[in-house]
């Protein structure tokens, strides 16, 4: 088993400027290594990621300022055209509204998707996995985390060939 960690640091936003960090883990395992895994069934040996995330599943904007305009769109738009005909122009806030209060909650579930913190041997089988980690602390964390769980996956992995025909006395 050959593993690669690298990390980054990239810097996000445009208006007010974040820093991200980024863990990526590579990791080859020789073909005896995907033998053993496949044939035991170990695909689903969780590895620890806390305290980070997968980066795909981590999102940067926060749902509930727009649930908030979403529903203050549709009070207004709503409200608006009974007042006067003048105003029922602003109707089109309602759908608007709408528009923002869905996006905030589908971002708001993803945000909950992005709390996860294991994966699994086969995660790490198809491609390098990058994991986002929230201050430089977490990034160092996430690496011992992923350190140790990979020692202890390397031992499973050794230990659970079938042991051969052993003859010993008592």
């Amino acid at each position: 088993m050959h593993v690669s960690i690298e990390h980054k640091e990239e810097i996000k936003g445009v208006i007010k400027k974040t820093h991200a960090y980024f863990v990526n883990v590579s990791v080859q395992f020789s073909e005896a290594e995907r033998a053993i895994i496949k044939a035991r069934g170990l695909q689903k040996q969780p590895i620890d990621i806390s305290p980070g995330a997968l980066a795909s599943t981590v999102v940067d904007a926060n749902p509930y300022p727009l649930k908030l305009i979403g529903m203050i769109g549709m009070i207004v738009g709503f409200f608006a055209p009974f007042f006067s005909k003048q105003y029922g122009w602003l109707a089109i806030f309602f759908f608007v509204g709408i528009g923002f209060l869905l996006y905030g909650i589908y971002l708001e579930r993803k945000w909950k998707e992005g709390e996860e913190d294991t994966l699994c041997i086969k995660d790490f089988l198809a491609a390098p996995v990058v994991i986002r980690a929230f201050s430089p602390l977490n990034a160092k964390l996430v690496d011992d985390h992923i350190r140790t769980s990979l020692a202890g996956i390397k031992d499973v992995i050794e230990l659970s060939e079938l042991p051969k025909k052993d003859r010993f006395e008592l």
